[in-house]
């Protein structure tokens, strides 16, 4: 059986090595192709100009430009795009800088293994039945 790919999404994180393999994971996907790759906050906003993914997976700590600015400025530019954030550090206030910014929410990289399909399917699912 084949699957539809369903959401194209762009990485962003900082760590070549955790970038690998979040990537392997995800390409485990049928229904998800990773259409980019950014290593820091400003090649992250202009991959996003550039390639308009449905979905960007966003390091809060990334260097030039916190993931956090960079969200706050995909948001701005482009409020379609959903935007999920990781993190190593599980406590509010990162949390709640990346929902103020315009993320749908916030993953432990810990967590991320185990909740990534379930969270970009939800949240994808989630904006197509707005747009309804």
């Amino acid at each position: 059986m084949c699957r539809a790919r369903t959401s194209l999404e762009s990485l962003c994180e900082r760590s070549w090595g955790k970038r690998r393999g979040l990537r392997s994971v995800l390409d485990g996907y049928a229904d998800i192709e990773v259409i980019g790759e950014a290593s820091n906050g400003e090649e992250a906003v202009a991959m996003t100009e550039r390639l308009r993914p449905s979905l960007v997976l966003m390091d809060i700590n990334m260097p030039k430009m916190s993931g956090v600015d960079a969200t706050s400025h995909i948001k701005t530019r482009h409020p379609e795009i959903v935007v999920i954030g990781l993190s190593v550090q599980a406590g509010h206030e990162p949390h709640l800088a990346m929902l103020k910014a315009g993320a749908t929410r916030l993953l432990t990289k810990e967590a991320a293994v185990d909740q990534l399909h379930h969270a970009i399917l939800h949240a994808l699912n989630r904006v197509a039945e707005a747009r309804r």
